[in-house]
């Protein structure tokens, strides 16, 4: 197995995402694993190749969220 590290909001190209799949062929593995946010960016390619199991990444703030929604609200002119 190897794993790949690419820039937030990195612009997959065709040849990255058959280089991933030859890697996962050559190792053996079962599985390529990519993020919902990735996988959306290009998801026809990916899939045309990859074939990947998705991980479905969510954030919930637990502390402090009154205080980051009046940043917000300041920011955004709300």
């Amino acid at each position: 197995a190897r794993n790949f590290e690419f820039c937030d909001h990195h612009p997959f190209s065709e040849r990255e995402i058959r280089e991933i799949s030859e890697v996962k062929e050559s190792s053996g593995s079962e599985f390529v694993v990519t993020t919902e946010k990735d996988f959306l960016r290009k998801e026809q390619m990916i899939m045309s190749v990859l074939n990947p199991l998705i991980l479905k990444v969510s954030l919930r703030i637990t502390v402090g969220d009154a205080i980051l929604k009046d940043r917000l609200r300041r920011v955004l002119g709300g």
